[in-house]
């Protein structure tokens, strides 16, 4: 066996158990997008309809603005074989992530040699950007993965067009992973486009045609939504296919000021953090912080060579990562700047970076080999660090333990208050692990106000929500503006550290996880 076989089947061990082992547990519970996405797929699945009554929406109405639908429909089969738990909810993300591994090799490879290839892989392997976002349910970060696949098949198809009929299979799907990209990857495809027509490369041919056909059928429903939810037609709900209307249209994420979202957006890339602490840990940043030296020596190699071969005038795989590049940092001008919204970027990033880090292994072995000690050493400290200390401080943001507090509060009589996961979230792990029905939710949540850009619920049956957590005086319940109905009946919700407040107002404690029961 090659010796370069053996590394590769290496690294994608390494990289697929980084994204895989112990997915179910590592974060512990849900966050609280992750857990709505799954209660719509759990809609969806037995129900037909999402809690808005639309029948398989293309973009869900949510919790008022919207949720992307790609992730929801993709997370209904896991959901039927395993049940609405971690796992299930989780290994859509988690496929993507792994398949993407193997396709980025196969990108690199074709870009920069096989020994690049290899150095991408690893580099991809150890990110922590790449693997923490593989092992939660967002469903916005499916959108790095399928923009992957569409550019990948998009330099197959310049040498063999059949794979543009794949490439637009894959784009079509991005619009439907995060709403965000439109505005850059439409934009992109033209340029690409362009490009591969002035070099031959692609011609006006079947698979031209073919290709163009797929996408249009993915852009015409997209197109529609904005038809919708800027009141130029009505929504279309019929029994197989919906495009709904917004409560509140999230227009206003565009936004216009250029300067400030891009220095913010400068400033995130250079730290490798947006203060999220789902997004990644500052210690380590995005692909740990020593590597924006690579991205920019690779930015050279990258812009040199496609000058090199312009001048050619001959085809360059790499005139579309600059044109990827190009489309990314017009949408860090439109965006606020943060992780998740800018993840058209960060695969762009590392082909940066690789091929800064494979120049250096070309020209300097030893130096180079160095920097892959680094990565690895790295990459080993952040593992244990995600295990351990971070999966512990992320308890209370995921609320690790609420399903069961929930479960065992609900066999109590009274209402039941929700101390933890205020603002949005409260209703939405509710409805998560209390499954209710989609009617049965629209004929008893009330909201503080409609309509808002992010409802949020007063009250779902007896489930009563609150944003007002405990300060550090530590009120009682009796003290509360929303005094309980039925005194000595009411159960109530609350984060562990909370407990003694409870026990001082009489109350029981039976603790779950960082949440626990308080009742009478």
């Amino acid at each position: 066996m090659k010796k370069e076989t053996v590394i590769l089947a290496a690294l994608m061990l390494a990289g697929v158990l980084a994204r895989i082992a112990f997915l179910g547990a590592v974060p512990d519970g849900y966050f609280r997008d992750e857990a709505f996405a799954g209660y719509h797929a759990w809609c969806i699945l037995n129900c037909g309809e999402d809690l808005w009554g639309c029948h398989y929406p293309m973009y869900f109405i949510s919790c008022g603005s919207g949720m992307n639908a790609l992730g929801v429909y993709l997370m209904i089969p896991f959901i039927a074989l395993f049940g609405c738990v971690p796992l299930a909810l989780r290994l859509p993300q988690a496929i993507v992530a792994c398949l993407s591994l193997w396709v980025f090799y196969l990108l690199i490879k074709r870009l920069f040699g096989e020994k690049a290839g290899l150095i991408g892989l690893f580099l991809l392997a150890v990110c922590p950007w790449h693997i923490m976002m593989s092992r939660w349910g967002l469903e916005s970060n499916l959108a790095p993965g399928f923009l992957l696949f569409g550019f990948y098949f998009f330099i197959l198809g310049c040498e063999k067009p059949k794979y543009l009929l794949l490439s637009a299979l894959m784009y079509g799907l991005e619009l439907y992973a995060y709403s965000a990209t439109w505005i850059a990857v439409v934009p992109m495809l033209i340029l690409m486009l362009v490009y591969g027509l002035s070099v031959r490369k692609i011609r006006f041919d079947r698979y031209f045609f073919g290709a163009l056909g797929i996408y249009l059928v993915f852009l015409v429903p997209v197109v529609l939504f904005l038809l919708v939810n800027y009141n130029v037609i009505e929504p279309i709900n019929t029994r197989f296919f919906s495009v709904p209307k917004m409560v509140v249209f999230r227009a206003d994420d565009v936004e216009f000021d250029f300067i400030r979202n891009f220095s913010k957006f400068a400033k995130m890339v250079v730290f490798q953090n947006d203060g999220w602490p789902s997004s990644g840990i500052p210690r380590f940043g995005l692909c740990y912080i020593f590597s924006l030296p690579f991205i920019l020596a690779g930015f050279a190699v990258v812009l040199r060579s496609a000058i090199v071969d312009m001048k050619k005038r001959v085809f360059s795989p790499l005139v579309p990562v600059l044109v990827w590049l190009f489309a990314a940092l017009v949408m860090a001008c439109l965006v606020k700047p943060a992780v998740v919204r800018n993840n058209f970027t960060w695969f762009c990033g590392i082909i940066l970076m690789t091929a800064g880090v494979a120049y250096l292994c070309e020209h300097l072995k030893k130096t180079g080999a160095a920097v892959i000690a680094l990565y690895a050493l790295s990459f080993v400290w952040f593992q244990y660090t995600y295990y351990t200390e971070w999966n512990g401080q992320m308890a209370e943001n995921f609320c690790a333990g609420l399903g069961n507090a929930l479960e065992s509060a609900s066999k109590r009589d009274g209402d039941i208050y929700l101390e933890c996961a205020s603002g949005i979230g409260g209703y939405m792990y509710t409805a998560f692990y209390m499954k209710i029905p989609p009617k049965e939710f629209r004929e008893s949540v009330v909201w503080q106000k409609f309509p808002a850009k992010y409802l949020r619920a007063e009250e779902l049956g007896r489930y009563k929500f609150t944003d007002n957590m405990c300060d550090s005086k530590g009120y009682v319940p009796e003290e509360r503006e929303n005094l309980p109905r039925t005194p000595g009946k009411n159960t109530y919700i609350i984060y562990t550290r909370y407990r003694d407040v409870y026990e001082r107002a009489g109350c029981k404690i039976e603790p779950h996880g960082v949440v626990a029961v308080a009742y009478r």
